[in-house]
């Protein structure tokens, strides 16, 4: 169960032996949480079908995308992780907020794709209105958005590893 009253929440309790390195955090904007909640179910959907043990796989919850990079940060200089997926729902409204939440929050977690080694996965809808960002985190993974960054985290991971051989 999702429990957005905790910032860091373990989906379920890490065994005191497992290595953080091994673990792919999410960290997900609480704003939009109606959507963001469906994109966290896809990403655990899809780890359940690639048999990811769903106890490295913490989640910390964030206020809005544009805090998405500096967690993402900051969990990468200090868990050292296998992967990060960022997830947010920026839906357009009647200003020019939208452009610059959906411009800032890309380059910021894109950016930290070269600063380190650790891929870094942009999961953030930018949508015109709702219909479109409930359209791109239903139940079926085809149709979530956070069921694909999953999958491009595992991707980039093992594509890393082989690069590194």
């Amino acid at each position: 169960m999702i429990d957005q009253s905790k910032a860091v929440q373990l989906l379920e309790d890490l065994p005191s032996s497992s290595k953080e390195e091994e673990a792919i955090y999410i960290v997900s904007a609480s704003f939009n949480k109606g959507i963001t909640t469906r994109l966290i179910n896809g990403c655990i959907q899809a780890a359940k079908q690639h048999q990811f043990p769903i106890r490295k796989l913490p989640l910390v919850w964030v206020p809005g995308s544009l805090e998405l990079a500096q967690c993402a940060k900051q969990i990468i200089n200090y868990k050292k992780p296998s992967a990060v997926i960022c997830l947010g729902a920026v839906i357009k409204g009647d200003t020019a907020h939208f452009e610059h939440v959906c411009t800032q929050s890309a380059q910021h977690i894109s950016a930290l794709n070269t600063q380190y080694e650790v891929p870094v996965i942009m999961g953030v809808l930018t949508t015109y209105d709702s219909k479109q960002a409930l359209e791109r985190a239903q139940d079926s993974p085809k149709h979530n958005n956070g069921y694909a960054a999953f999958e491009c985290a595992l991707e980039m991971i093992k594509t890393l590893k082989k690069l590194k051989e």
